[in-house]
């Protein structure tokens, strides 16, 4: 058991889908949570986006405005 910075005695647990993992490469990827697949899997209500990067200003920075966002979010009801 890895010592806890909450005192002793206390476990804790890692949430692999709110962690953040990140690919340095180019182009860069990156992504938290589940994948539109593993949410179908699980039953979630949710939408998927895409985007062209350069809808973002640092993109245009960066000189990588021919990438794209993929975005899935849960259903908000209206």
């Amino acid at each position: 058991m890895t010592p806890s910075l909450r005192g002793a005695g206390v476990q804790l647990t890692l949430g692999y889908f709110s962690v953040p993992m990140a690919v340095f490469s180019d182009p860069e990827v990156a992504m938290t949570g589940h994948t539109q697949r593993s949410s179908k899997t699980v039953g979630f209500d949710f939408v998927v986006n895409c985007m062209p990067a350069s809808a973002v200003a640092k993109a245009h920075v960066a000189g990588m405005t021919n990438r794209i966002l993929k975005i899935n979010a849960d259903r908000v009801a209206p």
